[in-house]
């Protein structure tokens, strides 16, 4: 059997040993594959040493975990920070073109004088149709 046979063979037997539902049929059946080649026995020893220092490593992956979830929380705090910044810029905005529409919506009239001579008499007619 080839060394990837192996260990592919390897893993499937690693996943049905360490499931939890290995009876003691599984396990005689795990000792005869283990028996029937030399290459079985080395690939499933690599593999058990590979998951010996994946469990070592249980104190990097605490670490890790630890360092997604202090990323996590500054991520949410930069969108809430995100969120209100663009909220008080829409803000704003709106006020800003609120202001400037009242403006011009509210515009002083420009006063229109007429003036005569002395004693004078004169009739303007003004744009409602009044004189």
């Amino acid at each position: 059997m080839s060394e990837r046979n192996a260990d592919r063979d390897a893993r499937d037997w690693f996943a049905r040993l360490h499931g939890g539902e290995a009876d003691a049929d599984v396990r005689a059946d795990f000792r005869d594959w283990v028996r029937a080649d030399p290459s079985h026995a080395r690939a499933y020893s690599r593999l058990e040493a590979l998951w010996d220092d994946i469990a070592l490593s249980d104190g990097l992956e605490d670490a890790l975990d630890t360092f997604h979830d202090q990323h996590d929380e500054r991520r949410g705090l930069l969108r809430r920070r995100a969120a209100f910044t663009i909220a008080g810029l829409s803000l704003a905005a709106a006020l800003i073109a609120a202001a400037t529409l009242g403006f011009f919506a509210v515009a002083p009239v420009t006063p229109v004088e007429f003036m005569t001579a002395r004693a004078e008499v004169r009739e303007i007619r003004l744009e409602d149709g009044s004189l």
